[in-house]
């Protein structure tokens, strides 16, 4: 469900993509958002919804998969006027806090992540009341990130108790996966599950959305305690193997330790994405976060593969057809 990035209330998000409804203020999600305007291609969402066949017959998922949400929505620290910012510590983060254009980021972080848990009950009501007993399954997206210790501001007041001068120094904060993780991402999805179980949606899988290039060991250590806590509430731990932040000549490679970068001007773009995605798969299997079972999503969130018509192909090298089928001999 894409609209779950967007900074819009969880009833009016359900309303929409469900059902097709406008936003309040008349706004149509469909145009503004994803720029579906009087489409000659397609179904036109608007008063309709996104389930709906291409000859105009509704139909029910079996499984609502929700896109990212939590700490996307959540406001970000300024560094540098964090820490040349004079006053109480509380002084100094509501100078440094930017607040974005959800209403919530203002208030007290607890409440913030609790009205964004809660925006997920809100659009599964409005899934139950147009569905009912055929309710689909739920499952959503989880960022694996160092923007989690960054927006967590749980995790920077602790910091800050352990070490009072620590951000008096503005690059220090960006080292904080490095020199202070405090992980509380998985605490936080732990509560959300608790959250939607309470409400009767306990999710089927939850699917990590990780950052491979930037620290191999953080997303490494939190996919292992994320994994540990999934098993004990009996949700199904799933993995996306795609990686958008590399150039286009660029793939990583996994040296049998760790993942690594590296240029290659000479080959094939789609090529080299497709040796990327293996790379990430030998390192999950590698590493022990991989077990039998566990969902594996391959897929692309970049410009690559460029590939279209019969370029789509299973035996073609480069093809994100090969490339999952070659994943799928991995495993």
């Amino acid at each position: 469900m894409p609209g779950f990035t967007q900074y819009v209330d969880g009833t009016q998000l359900g309303n929409a993509e469900i059902n097709g409804a406008n936003l309040d203020g008349g706004k149509s999600i469909f145009a503004s958002v994803f720029g579906i305007v009087k489409p000659a291609d397609r179904v036109d969402p608007e008063g309709r919804g996104w389930f709906v066949t291409r000859d105009g017959k509704a139909f029910i998922p079996d499984e609502i998969l929700f896109d990212e949400r939590i700490p996307n929505l959540l406001p970000e620290f300024d560094p540098e006027v964090l820490a040349r910012t004079q006053g109480t510590w509380e002084q100094r983060k509501d100078a440094a806090r930017k607040n974005n254009e959800y209403a919530l980021s203002s208030r007290p972080f607890a409440m913030q992540l609790s009205t964004l848990m809660q925006d997920y009950v809100k659009y599964l009501h409005v899934a139950k009341s147009r569905w009912g007993a055929k309710m689909p399954a739920v499952s959503l997206h989880w960022n694996v990130n160092p923007g989690w210790e960054w927006r967590d501001q749980k995790g920077v007041d602790d910091i800050h108790a352990k070490t009072p001068g620590y951000f008096d120094i503005a690059g220090n904060f960006w080292s904080i996966v490095a020199n202070c993780p405090q992980y509380n991402s998985v605490h936080y999805l732990n509560e959300l599950i608790d959250v939607l179980a309470a409400a009767g949606y306990k999710p089927k899988t939850v699917l990590m959305d990780v950052d491979w290039t930037y620290n191999i060991p953080y997303v490494t250590e939190v996919l292992k305690r994320h994994k540990a806590a999934l098993k004990s509430k009996g949700v199904q731990m799933g993995i996306n193997i795609v990686e958008a932040s590399i150039g286009t000549q660029e793939e990583l490679y996994y040296d049998g330790a760790t993942l690594k970068r590296r240029a290659n001007s000479t080959a094939s773009p789609n090529v080299l994405y497709e040796k990327t995605l293996l790379a990430l798969m030998a390192y999950v299997k590698g590493s022990g976060i991989y077990e039998k079972g566990m969902q594996i999503r391959v897929g692309s969130w970049s410009h690559r593969p460029y590939e279209t018509g019969a370029q789509v192909n299973e035996d073609a090298p480069g093809s994100l057809a090969h490339a999952a089928n070659e994943i799928v001999k991995l495993l």
